[in-house]
């Protein structure tokens, strides 16, 4: 799933880097990330796959973290639908 979650991710995320794209022309991101030489592309191709792990990673925490909570979740219903019948009358058969 982490490595389904990078690719899409990466595949977002390259989107953007591209010649026409104003950011990658600055004076210092220029240097690292020069999309002219193969150095920089590489470079700039390694900060978009590390950024794209970090958002997968994040979202695997997140399901996990969801997963986590939802036996705790349905424990709860159930208590409060054992309570309830306990509450409830009970009738007599004649």
């Amino acid at each position: 799933m982490l490595e389904r979650n990078t690719q899409t991710m990466h595949a977002q995320l390259s989107q953007f880097a591209n010649p026409l794209n104003g950011a990658l022309h600055g004076p210092v991101v220029g240097h690292i990330w020069n999309l002219s030489s193969l150095a920089g592309r590489a470079a700039l191709n390694g900060e978009i796959t590390r950024q794209a792990a970090i958002v997968a990673y994040m979202d695997d925490y997140r399901l996990m973290a969801w997963l986590r909570s939802r036996p705790r979740r349905c424990a709860v219903a159930a208590k409060a639908r054992a309570r309830k019948r306990d509450d409830e009358p009970i009738m007599a058969m004649e």
